[in-house]
């Protein structure tokens, strides 16, 4: 038996719960207008670190697995992953605000990030 429409279909719903979630927080947030688009930040066992200043921009982390004991670090939040983080779908969804820090443990191997990046659009 394959699970492959069942995958397709928890994606396609993961995928409108982060739109959803993306258009209430920024009505949340007084802002109407906004673009967005992929951002990613690839660490490895020789970088270690990334660090952004993420000015206005809002990002969403969609990544479903990262290294147990990596950290996020932003004005607004921080993350710190767990053995559970892979489970959570919905909660794993985070956001992250103006100077973002991202660390992970030594040999973590390759690891790749995945935000969305939510531009507001503030020319009216």
């Amino acid at each position: 038996m394959s699970f492959e429409p069942l995958n397709q279909f928890a994606n396609l719903v993961m995928d409108s719960y982060v739109l959803a979630y993306i258009a209430s927080r920024m009505q949340q947030q007084g802002i109407r207008r906004y673009n967005f688009e992929p951002h990613l930040a690839l660490l490895n066992e020789y970088r270690t670190e990334y660090n952004m200043g993420c000015g206005n921009d809002h990002f969403f982390l969609v990544s479903k697995e990262l290294p147990i004991g990596t950290e996020i670090h932003a004005d607004n939040n921080i993350l710190i992953v767990a053995d559970y983080h892979s489970y959570m779908q919905f909660a794993g969804v985070q956001e992250f605000t103006g100077i973002m820090n991202i660390k992970v443990p030594p040999n973590s191997g390759l690891t790749l990030f995945e935000f969305i990046r939510v531009m507001p659009k503030f020319d009216d």
